[in-house]
């Protein structure tokens, strides 16, 4: 007998396969030369089965599902979907007919995710949909197994794969004409199983398998094989089939082995044949000791497999009974199993009369003999529940079996009621499960035997036991902090994941707790849209999670940084930070043993321990001021939290250090040993030790050039340059005196300085001349390398490419430290990341100065804050930088790895994909294209053309277009209303806020700060005031509440004429009091409007800026306090409109700037020098800007929202109330309550009620006024009692009459406007619970943008927009849709104004359309309008640049380049200028520009007065531009864009336009400058004198152009 190791042979139907076995495997030579199998030994090197992913008819698609679906004995049987066939059509007998009409089927197969996959829209159309549900199966198989996809990269993972029918195939070759280069992998069954590695990048063995009905049992014996073997690490084993076509149920009813009834029967009287089913299963296995050490899930282990042939019988598709037998006995010896230990058999049972009781012989030949009558062996197939799959035949029945034996129990096998004749259970020791029964124990555990057999005569027989109870599992530690991750492919997808998260996480104990966390992070896969949270106990997690799912804002959707570099950052000294505490060291080693390297490397040096002093802070507190202590400390440290970034993989591209920073820099590049690193750290200390107390450092807000002019003027001797920490920021080092004196004279003139108190000497400075020649000594035998990861030198600021010995660290404590160089370079380089390293952050203030300059967008992090919250901090650092889509080693942060724990699955984001050729019949014309097939159509139903759709759609005969007549009105309604909703889609906008950093430095300048009276106190005020510089710079000037229009001019006129540039800054708006007797009116809000009427009154020129505080939200998590305040805001940008000149801004102020004063810088600088930027929050210290986009495109796949309840319409009378309720009653509405002031008594509400009733809606109309709380209070307690609560609100009431100029509209006006908005909504707020289904504001354009003339509406409607964010914030329904106007909505009269403004009209069912997308989508705020964006930018624009627009019109620059000139008017007005009398030429120019006004304005000439204000007469931003061009035209005169603003009558234009012609007032044709005295030596006397400032433009203008003159 030859030695046992030899080659086997496996003979089947594929190719022979010759495996020479290795390991404990032995073989059982009398079997093998019996041509039957192999026997295995000891159980060392089971195979454990981790992971099922399935989907199986009846709905089978996961498996929980499937085994629900067993327990609850489910007939998974149905009719064929009409989308396959009409069994009906078919031509043939009743017989045949019958079992076509059923089958086990899956639904929506042509659905897929082909984005995920990276595959091409056109590649999938053309992939067999079981390529597709292979790949999304075998993820959900891999995330079952808790296996993240992508750690299967290069591994030797195997993929087997049984599959025998492609009928999707045969489609594809019936539409020649449609075949491309996807085609051919698309179908080819070998290319299944490789597509499938190809996706994962496994390298292990990957085969298709093709024995028919055993497909996929083959596949699986093949994998034991392989990984027997050492050929595959682990596999992948799946079997798939799916039913397309009829063909083969045809052949096989005329082949008589289908049931008649559509059911298998197995082992019953009578069983007649069987039912084809379709599915996909996929198993993951792995080695027992593999599963056991990463705490894997086991369902069974597989112990044993064979595989045979028949051979030749009496007929190729006739069982052999012997080959059978054989079979199941060598899987059973390869396993080391004995008959009797088997408790259950998968049968293959395809209920055929003949093969049933075959099998079942076979069967008994084991079991008889080994067996008692009392202790038969069960049996059942689940072919009786889903059909049989064919090739996915097996590995349905294994996936049903390993179930049983994880679970316990045995399922029933169906339609088993009288046992075949043919078949003797009780002889054969056999028994058919008719019931859910459990399994019964053995001390053998449970083990069960799956068959399958192909009708060409491949056998195959696998053994399935049960493992082992697993060792005590070793829990997790359990620190207080846990980082909980999450991850979808859409933030529709990823709310259902953290829905997920929040159901299972709730109940948990700290230790389940830490548990599920690591295995969220380490056994689910890392999609692109992501969330990360961290906390310490479940309540604060779910709070979180909880807070994103109740945010505007998408679901993870982050900047991302994937691709980008990563640059470790390393501060020098900075503040002391330590102790560290014990957590670093206990919860993550590789810290630990960082430091602890660095404290073998210092103990030959020091008496005093790192570790210690790190973990408990010691006793000896003068070692804190020890720089020889701090710095090597500081060093390790940096170290430690470098090796732990590394080991959560974050490796660095560039590492860039700041000072002493720049030693761990060049240990983490590898330019130093830690031994090394740690020594030159100490000696540096050393050497900085000898000059204590003789320097100081301050950081100072001064450019580098202004910097060393400092120092020149001081002293190079005293002071130095020594750091470049940022663009505007430097770092100054010198003598104590001269450091203090810099800073406060600096101090005093509103630059920041700052001294650096927990510095006591001078580094990078002459003083460090001595240190740093004894630190070179002390290190002179360094023997450093080159660096391995770029490092850039901040002594030099480039590319370190040489070791740093001891002169560059002598370098490196005296020279300045060109740290902002460093940065740039990285940025240059292509940096995307940078991560402060270190106790405590001490430069990422100056990284994100940098990158802000540069306008990178680059993602800067730190490590910890002041050592606190050690672990905390870290992973939320971590968390920061995995939203921006870091790929993180999660083995890192959970060392200890993680159990297997059931987590919420991530949806599929699916698709429609199927072949996109359809013959058009009609003219044989062949669309090339999905896109282009689909346009056919939907334009043949547009013209109602049936023949060409019935081509189109094959169904060129007299019933299908019979069919397709009678469907296509509904399709063309159908296709109408998408066509609306894509056009609705195209009309939606958002505002949103982005950061934006001003450039230069705040110039400080006299200002005025308008607060309210007795408010000088106030938190809010005094930041307000230290920011602008204080007293003298600041003059405070308190409004009483009741000041008038009159008194705030008194108040306002002697300041003004003191205020030169500076702004004029209105605290006003901060008071939210009620005004009395107004509804709905703040006093914040009137006294506002009295400043803007008395500024004009006044003729002010100053710059007037707004200030609030919480009334406006930049994002979800920002949240939004005060809608009262966020008025002001409304009001503030129609004051804007109608006083370009003398408008500054709006500013919202955070609580970090009004309790911290974060952001002052920011704030100095906004309002100190001219900006472009008007609508302004500072948050967290830096400057956010609104803007407003077209709507983020979403990929969700949303239901149509339904009308539920009763729905309350406020302001139900006018025509968007009338065309909403409509609206809402065609959606199927049950009950609408119809609220205005005078309810019935309006004929055409009543008409409507009927109208409504008769279309099945119950209606009430009710008179009220909503602004009367308590009478809105009773309508809805009225609605309460009769049993129908309000579910939804719509808000429309409101008050649109008021147009009228802001000088010339009244507070008592304002109020009136308001009061049915802003009351009413807070009314319904008040009243109405907080779980509605929803409450919807009818808002308006003027509330996002302004509107001059409608002060009053804008900050309603303001305030509108702004409850909504609040509602949504504090967890309630809200939707605030912003309208533009509609067609008809009482614009008529001036529709074609507004058209020429870039102000279209809505038509009403786009609008209705637009409101649907909003309530489907859970919109919080969104802008509705039809826009001709160029036009209104041109418009809006005119006057001063608006960046709000920037977004969709990219920067507007201003309008001041001269029209183009030249033109015949300006020839005859000159003419007539010439003929008329000098003392009516005055006269003559005022006719020519009144005739241009009154054409502009389309109004007779006889109704112009020359003396009346423009905007009386309706003059506004764009007719000014088109009266500008107008009167260019005329006279040839350079004109402004401004020109109706600063001359807002005819009589100033024309006093403007004589000025520039060289008109005088009196005679008509004066010059202005005296033509003998040279124009040069006029400039030069008033530059003398002086006086040119006093000049105003157009004089300046004037003598420019005539100093020109004098070169002609």
């Amino acid at each position: 007998m030859r030695d046992q190791r030899r080659a086997v042979t496996y003979n089947y139907e594929e190719p022979v396969f010759k495996v020479p076995l290795v390991g404990p495997a032995v073989v059982d030579l009398a079997l093998i030369e019996n041509g039957v199998g192999i026997t295995e030994s000891d159980g060392t090197d089971d195979i454990a089965l981790v992971g099922i992913g399935c989907r199986f008819p009846g709905g089978s698609d996961s498996a929980e599902l499937f085994w629900q679906h067993l327990c609850e004995g489910q007939d998974a049987i149905s009719r064929t979907p009409s989308d396959r066939w009409d069994a009906e059509a078919l031509d043939v007998d009743e017989r045949i007919r019958r079992p076509v009409r059923q089958g086990g089927f899956l639904h929506d197969v042509a659905l897929f995710d082909a984005h995920a996959f990276g595959i091409s829209r056109r590649e999938a159309r053309e992939m067999d949909p079981q390529q597709r549900l292979l790949a999304e199966v075998t993820w959900e198989a891999l995330a079952d197994a808790g296996i993240q996809p992508a750690s299967l990269a290069g591994s030797g993972t195997g993929v087997f794969l049984g599959i025998s029918n492609s009928d999707y195939g045969k489609l594809r070759c019936e539409r020649l004409a449609g075949i491309d280069a996807f085609s051919g992998t698309g179908n080819a069954l070998s290319i299944a199983a490789n597509r499938l590695s190809y996706l994962l990048d496994a390298r292990g063995p990957s085969m298709t398998v093709d024995t028919a009905c055993s497909s996929s049992l083959v596949a699986l014996h093949q994998a034991r094989v392989s990984m027997l073997r050492g050929e595959a690490d682990a596999a992948i084993v799946a079997g798939v089939n799916l039913i397309l076509s009829p063909a083969l149920a045809i052949n096989f009813a005329r082949a008589g082995v289908m049931a008649a009834d559509g059911r298998c029967k197995t082992f019953d009287a009578g069983a007649d044949g069987y039912v084809r089913g379709e599915g996909v299963g996929v198993v993951v296995l792995k080695s027992l000791r593999a599963a056991r050490r990463d705490g894997d899930r086991v369902y069974a282990l597989l112990s044993g497999s064979a595989v045979n042939q028949d051979g030749r019988t009496n007929g190729l598709m006739a069982p052999n009974p012997a080959a059978q037998v054989d079979v199941v006995r060598a899987a059973q010896a390869s396993g080391g199993i004995r008959p009797e230990e088997v408790g259950y058999v998968e049968l293959h049972g395809t209920g055929t009369l003949v093969g049933d009781a075959i099998e079942a012989g076979a069967l008994g030949e084991i079991f008889a003999p080994a067996r008692s009558a009392h202790d038969p062996c069960a049996v059942g197939s689940v072919k009786t529940n889903i059909g049989h799959l064919e090739s996915a035949a097996g590995i349905a029945g294994l996936v049903k079996t390993a179930l049983m034996i994880y679970h316990g129990m045995m399922p029933a096998s169906l339609h088993h009621h009288e046992t075949s004749p043919r078949i003797d259970l009780v002889t054969q020791r056999l028994s058919v499960v008719d019931e859910l029964t459990s399994w019964p124990g053995r001390e053998c555990g449970r083990i069960a035997g799956i068959s399958s057999f192909g009708f060409g005569g491949t056998n195959a027989h696998v053994v399935l036991r049960s493992a082992p109870e697993p060792d005590e599992h070793q829990p997790l530690p359990s620190p207080g902090a846990q980082l909980l991750v999450a991850s979808a492919r859409s933030s529709e997808s990823l709310a259902q994941v953290l829905r997920g998260h929040i159901d299972r996480i709730q109940g948990l104990n700290h230790q389940e707790l830490a548990e599920y966390c690591a295995a969220a992070a380490l056994r689910q896969e890392h999609c692109s849209h992501r969330v990360a949270v961290v906390g310490r106990d479940v309540e604060t997690l779910v709070s979180k999670l909880q807070g994103l799912l109740d945010g505007d804002d998408p679901l993870g959707q982050h900047t991302p940084h994937r691709e980008d570099g990563t640059v470790l950052v390393f501060p020098g000294q900075g503040k002391r930070w330590w102790p560290l505490g014990s957590e670093l060291f206990e919860r993550w080693p590789v810290f630990a043993c960082a430091v602890d390297e660095c404290d073998r490397a210092l103990d030959c040096q020091v008496d005093w321990s790192l570790r210690e002093l790190l973990e408990m802070g010691g006793d000896d507190h003068e070692l804190f001021h020890d720089p020889s202590v701090v710095q090597p400390v500081t060093t390790a440290v940096q170290i430690a939290l470098a090796t732990l970034w590394r080991s959560w993989g974050v490796e660095p591209d560039f590492v860039v250090g700041h000072s002493h920073g720049e030693i761990a820099a060049a240990q983490v590049s590898g330019a130093l040993e830690i031994r090394d690193a740690i020594r030159i750290s100490h000696q540096r200390g050393l050497a900085i030790r000898e000059t204590i107390g003789q320097g100081l450092m301050a950081v100072v807000g001064l450019r580098r050039d202004q910097a060393e002019q400092v120092v020149a003027r001081v002293g190079t001797d005293l002071v130095a340059v020594a750091a470049l920490n940022g663009p505007e920021t430097t770092v100054l080092s010198g003598a104590p005196e001269a450091i203090r004196g810099i800073a406060e004279t600096l101090d005093r003139a509103g630059v920041f300085a700052q001294v650096i108190e927990t510095v006591d000497f001078a580094s990078h400075s002459p003083q460090m001349g001595g240190p740093s020649v004894a630190l070179g000594a002390a290190v002179a035998d360094l023997c450093p390398s080159i660096p391995s990861v770029r490092m850039i030198s901040t002594v030099t600021g480039k590319l370190v490419d040489e070791p740093l010995g001891a002169d560059y660290w002598a370098r490196n404590l005296r020279s300045m430290v060109q740290f902002t160089v460093g940065l740039d370079l990285a940025l240059d380089e292509g940096a995307g990341r940078f991560i402060e390293v270190a106790g405590h952050p001490a430069v990422k203030g100056a990284i994100q100065e940098v990158v802000d300059a540069r306008g990178s967008g680059a993602l800067v992090v730190k490590s910890l804050h002041n050592a606190a919250g050690r672990a905390e901090a870290m992973l939320t650092n971590l968390a920061t930088l995995y939203l921006a889509g870091t790929e993180v080693d999660w083995s890192g942060v959970f060392p200890t790895g993680a159990p297997k724990i059931d987590l919420p699955a991530i949806p599929w984001e699916h698709q429609r994909y199927w072949l996109a050729d359809i013959a058009a019949q009609k003219t044989g014309d062949q669309p090339t294209s999905q896109d282009e097939f689909d346009a056919a159509v939907w334009q043949a139903v547009e013209s109602s053309d049936v023949a060409a759709l019935a081509g189109l759609l094959g169904a060129d005969d007299a019933s299908g277009r019979s069919e397709i007549n009678r469907a296509l009105s509904t399709l063309s309604v159908w296709a109408q209303r998408k066509q609306v909703r894509a056009e609705a889609e195209d009309k939606r906008y958002e505002v949103f806020w982005k950061p934006m950093a001003l450039d230069g430095r705040a110039v400080m300048r006299f200002s005025v700060v308008l607060l309210p009276e007795g408010w000088a106190a106030e938190r809010v005020v005094r930041s307000v005031v230290e920011t602008l510089g204080g007293e003298p710079l600041v003059e405070l000037v308190e409004v009483p509440a009741n000041a008038t229009r009159e008194s705030l001019i008194d108040l306002l006129d002697p300041v003004l004429t003191s205020l030169a540039d500076g702004p004029l800054i209105s605290l006003l708006g901060l008071v939210e009091e009620p005004l009395p007797e107004q509804s709905g009116l703040a006093l914040g809000l009137a006294q506002t409007h009295l400043l803007a009427q008395a500024l004009d009154d006044l003729d002010a020129e100053c710059a007037t800026w707004l200030i609030t505080s919480g009334a406006i939200s930049t994002q979800p998590s920002d949240r939004l306090d005060s809608p009262i305040q966020a008025m002001i805001w409304g009001l503030g940008r129609v004051v804007g409109l109608e006083f370009p000149g003398r408008w500054g801004g709006l500013v919202d102020l955070d609580e970090e700037f009004v309790n911290a004063g974060r952001g002052t810088e920011v704030l100095r600088q906004l309002l100190g020098k001219p900006s472009d930027e008007d609508q302004v929050a500072l948050r967290g210290g830096r400057m956010q800007v609104r803007r407003i986009r077209k709507c983020l495109p979403t990929r969700a796949t949303t239901s149509p929202w339904v009308p539920g309840g009763t729905i309350l319409i406020t302001g139900a009378t006018g025509q968007l109330g009338t065309s909403l309720a409509r609206h809402l009653a065609r959606r199927g509405a049950p009950h609408l309550v119809l609220v205005s002031r005078r309810g019935e008594a309006i004929p055409s509400t009543v008409e409507l009620a009927e109208e409504l009733r008769q279309g099945g809606s119950r209606v009430d109309v009710v008179a009220c006024d909503v602004t009367d709380r308590e009478a809105l209070g009773r309508v809805l307690a009225d609605l309460e009692a009769a049993g129908t609560p309000v579910s939804s609100v719509f808000h429309l009431a409101g008050d649109v009459s008021l147009v009228s100029p802001l000088p010339d509209t009244s507070v008592e006006q304002v109020a009136r406007v308001v009061a049915a908005k802003v009351t009413g909504a807070a009314n319904l707020d008040a009243l109405l619970p907080d779980k509605l289904d929803h409450f919807v504001l009818y808002s308006s354009i003027t509330g996002v943008w302004g509107s001059a003339q409608q002060s009053g509406y804008s900050a309603g409607n303001a305030y509108l927009d702004a409850l909504a964010q609040r509602r949504r914030s504090r967890g309630s329904v809200a939707t605030a849709v912003a309208w533009g106007p509609w067609e008809g909505s009482g614009h008529a009269s001036h529709k074609e104004m507004m058209a020429r403004r870039g102000l279209l009209m809505l038509d009403e069912s786009t609008a209705l359309a637009g409101l649907d997308i909003a309530l489907e989508r859970k919109d919080v705020n969104v802008v509705l309008t039809e826009m001709d964006w160029d036009l209104f930018s041109t418009a809006y624009t005119a006057a001063r640049p608006r960046p709000f627009l920037d977004e969709l019109v990219g920067p507007v620059a201003r309008m001041i380049d001269e029209p183009e000139t030249s033109e015949p008017q300006e020839e005859e007005l000159l003419r007539r200028l010439e003929e008329a009398e000098p003392a009516r030429r005055m006269a003559v120019l005022e006719e020519a520009c009144t005739e241009v006004v009154a054409r502009s304005l389309r109004v007779e000439l006889g109704e112009m007065d020359p003396e009346a204000p423009l905007t009386d007469l309706g003059v506004d931003s764009l007719i000014g531009l088109e009266i500008r061009a107008a009167l260019h035209k005329l006279t040839g005169c350079p004109l402004p864009a401004t020109l109706v603003w600063r001359r807002p009558t005819v009589t100033g234009i024309t006093e403007f336009i004589a000025e520039q012609l060289g008109m005088s007032f009196d005679s008509g044709r004066a010059p202005q400058f005296s033509v003998e005295e040279p124009v040069t030596e006029q400039i030069s006397e008033l530059v003398d004198q002086g006086a040119l400032d006093e000049l105003d433009d157009d004089e300046v203008e004037q003598l420019l152009r005539a100093r020109l003159a004098e070169f002609e």
